[in-house]
């Protein structure tokens, strides 16, 4: 098993920077908003900020809209490289659609373990009408670009199946997905079910049941299910919808854009750090 697959199938404490920016697409269920920061200094004050979270928080994820169309990303890749130079943390992965991936190639795999591409639909065409875009990267793009990142722990791609599809074409969707993924030569494949504001108790689709589980885990904002279909490794996760708040949960350490951290993706808990820079 791969390091996102241990990340995606345990429930340790991680740290999650969300940048600022903006995204090259529209999809019509993001939640989120375009955000930039003039702040010349952010990457400096964002190592100062990352560099108080405890050191047994072992793992980084960097997300936000589009994290490659970031004012800030280039600086980022530097100083995730720095990071990952001084094993400052075990694993890092980016949240990105794909775009501009082509453009910095092999500076991701210096900087990053692992990325996670979204992907709404197997078919090119539909996944450019759902991101209301033709500038994220196709089946064909995604092929030639990602032996060129050179990632030790290669590449994840997440889709979301939503509630309005009949059981047989949810199947349908995974299946496809899961042959997408293995055409561009993905790792792995995360499926993401639309979920409600708390965390669901309904189990898989019978089909999905069928199949042997590997690994489960659960924690007050996820279920999940490791699973191998068609031979890929297939995370099937049941999750809140975002941006979450819990009262009395600790998500992980969630660096907001103004450089708050929280304990949810809502921004509502904050953490005390007492660690000295």
């Amino acid at each position: 098993m791969n390091k996102f697959l241990d990340y995606c199938t345990n429930t340790d404490l991680h740290a999650t920077v969300i940048l600022p920016g903006y995204c090259n697409a529209k999809c019509p269920f993001c939640y989120d908003l375009p955000q930039n920061i003039s702040d010349l200094d952010y990457i400096k004050k964002l190592k100062e900020t990352l560099e108080q979270i405890p050191d047994n928080v072992r793992k980084l994820a960097i997300t936000g809209m589009e994290t490659t169309m970031s004012p800030f990303f280039d600086e980022l890749l530097d100083l995730n490289k720095y990071f990952k130079d001084n094993k400052k943390y075990d694993f890092m992965f980016l949240n990105t659609n794909g775009f501009l991936l082509n453009k910095y190639g092999s500076r991701i795999g210096e900087s990053f373990d692992s990325i996670n591409i979204s992907r709404h639909a197997a078919n090119d065409e539909d996944n450019y009408k759902i991101f209301g875009t033709n500038t994220v990267p196709s089946l064909y793009d995604l092929k030639e670009i990602i032996p060129e990142l050179k990632l030790e722990s290669g590449v994840n791609i997440n889709t979301v199946v939503t509630d309005d599809l009949s059981d047989e074409e949810k199947m349908d969707k995974i299946y496809g997905m899961v042959d997408a993924s293995k055409y561009i030569g993905a790792n792995s494949l995360t499926i993401r079910f639309e979920a409600t504001d708390r965390l669901r108790t309904e189990p898989l689709i019978d089909d999905l049941n069928k199949l042997e589980t590997l690994q489960f885990n659960a924690n007050p904002g996820c279920k999940f299910w490791l699973k191998r279909i068609n031979d890929l490794y297939v995370v099937l996760k049941y999750v809140t919808k975002e941006p979450t708040s819990y009262s009395d949960w600790n998500y992980g350490y969630i660096v907001q854009r103004n450089l708050d951290v929280t304990r949810d993706w809502a921004g509502c808990k904050k953490h005390t750090l007492t660690k000295k820079l």
